[in-house]
């Protein structure tokens, strides 16, 4: 255990950067949504939740449509990644995969939260907790790895070396991230849903 501790904080600190640069994506993605969500309109935003929340029962929700929905934005996210990991010119476009969940991510607390106050926060918190949990860091990781895969890349091509191991181990690790994606988005089809059937009487 300690020494699994003393490797990610190894590999943090080697990539303190990568990982400010990573988060500075996703805090912007996470403000733009939250104040485009205060020029949306009152009544529209009020109606078309309490619609939602009003129809919402544990028999009506279709999770395994949530999951498809879920799993097809987080591969989307997956594959653009991956490929700017082969890519060293426009690897920081990487940085776009964060900017676009944080923006989601600030959008849905912005919507629920400035309309609905404490019942609206409480309703987003119970969505986004489990991608914080699982999503939020397998995306973060995955993205500095892009990076540092590129960079690799990049060197190994410049000094005219073999590049077909180092691709072999980012596509393998990319598996990996993709498989915490897949984990996140069963979380989202079937889990959440049931957490927001139980605040929702709250409407």
């Amino acid at each position: 255990m300690k020494s699994l501790r003393n490797s990610i904080m190894y590999h943090i600190n080697n990539n303190r950067m990568k990982y400010m640069f990573v988060l500075m994506c996703l805090s912007i993605g996470f403000i733009g949504g939250f104040t485009l969500a205060g020029f949306s309109k009152a009544e529209d935003v009020s109606r078309n939740i309490q619609n939602f929340m009003s129809g919402l029962s544990l028999d009506a929700i279709d999770y395994f449509q949530v999951f498809v929905k879920s799993l097809f934005f987080n591969l989307r996210l997956w594959l653009l990644i991956f490929i700017l990991g082969f890519m060293y010119r426009l690897r920081f476009l990487s940085g776009v995969a964060q900017i676009i969940k944080g923006f989601c991510l600030g959008f849905s607390l912005g919507y629920m939260t400035l309309y609905f106050g404490g019942r609206g926060f409480l309703v987003s918190i119970v969505s986004i907790i489990p991608q914080t949990i699982i999503f939020i860091p397998a995306l973060v990781i995955f993205n500095v790895c892009a990076l540092n895969v590129a960079s690799k890349l990049h060197s190994l091509k410049v000094k005219n070396q073999d590049e077909s191991i180092t691709k072999k181990k980012w596509t393998w690790r990319a598996i990996m991230f993709g498989i915490a994606f897949f984990v996140s988005s069963l979380v989202d089809g079937f889990i959440v849903p049931v957490f927001i059937n139980l605040v929702a009487k709250l409407f």
